[in-house]
């Protein structure tokens, strides 16, 4: 299988500021509002990016048993929990808002709004024609890999970071060019046991699920659903750590494009 590489050397033009709203749902058990180590170690994951993060609203919620006024406090002290965890370096309000009329255990739970700082967000010029990603893409045969540079996502989870809207960019434009490609998402993490390939996926610090190349390549999947690539011509798979490359740890942390027809 032949990789071609995106090589991303771009002329930077100033976009107006962006302002980015993110939010995580952390899950509770019956009569819960203790935060557990699990719990506490998504929180933690989510704040690595702490000096981009502007405010933090934590909204606390209880599903539909017991009296209002106990998932009334129960939301409150949900919420109160989170807060503490996120500590005082951000700008953070925590509202308990009480019952949802439903009896469906994905209500007892805290929802983390984070609202990131405004900031000038650089968009890409095309290069000249032999290093654009047209041409990278265009010299890809049915069965070929593209690897996808720049592609970043926040630690444990499959948030992907600003820094890889350039590489987005460029992707779905070649793609709306050009609606005749069909292509699967290829997600890929390391690390295996003494480094050798294995079929072990990464956690996912968001869900708790070992499920991180999977949910890399979806979120890479849904960017581009959201900006007009048809499901038609997409699908998407993670591959764990079954296809190292023998580059080191941040060349296995990869997200590719397999070309299925174009």
């Amino acid at each position: 299988m032949k990789y071609l590489i995106i090589l991303l050397l771009l002329y930077a033009l100033p976009v107006t500021g962006q302002q980015k709203i993110d939010t995580l749902s952390i899950y509770f058990e019956n009569d819960i509002s203790a935060v557990n180590p699990i719990q506490e170690k998504r929180i933690d994951s989510l704040l690595e990016t702490s000096s981009k993060i502007k405010s933090i609203i934590v909204e606390g919620y209880a599903n539909m048993f017991a009296s209002e006024t106990y998932n009334q406090k129960l939301s409150e002290n949900r919420a109160t929990n989170v807060k503490a965890i996120i500590g005082d370096s951000i700008s953070v309000k925590s509202i308990g808002k009480g019952e949802v009329e439903s009896p469906l255990p994905e209500e007892r739970r805290v929802d983390i709004i984070i609202t990131y700082k405004e900031k000038t967000i650089e968009a890409p010029q095309f290069v000249p024609p032999e290093t654009s990603l047209e041409i990278s893409l265009s010299e890809a045969n049915i069965g070929d890999t593209v690897i996808l540079e720049g592609i970043l996502f926040i630690p444990g989870l499959d948030v992907i970071r600003e820094e890889s809207l350039p590489t987005l960019y460029k992707v779905k434009r070649y793609l709306l060019e050009n609606p005749a490609v069909k292509f699967k998402v290829l997600g890929h993490v390391c690390c295996g046991i003494n480094g050798e390939p294995s079929p072990i996926d990464g956690r996912n610090n968001r869900t708790g699920n070992l499920t991180l190349s999977r949910d890399r390549a979806k979120a890479v999947y849904r960017y581009l659903l959201k900006e007009g690539i048809n499901a038609s011509r997409m699908s998407y798979e993670g591959m764990a750590f079954k296809f190292p490359l023998g580059k080191g740890d941040i060349k296995d942390r990869r997200v590719e494009i397999e070309i299925i027809s174009n």
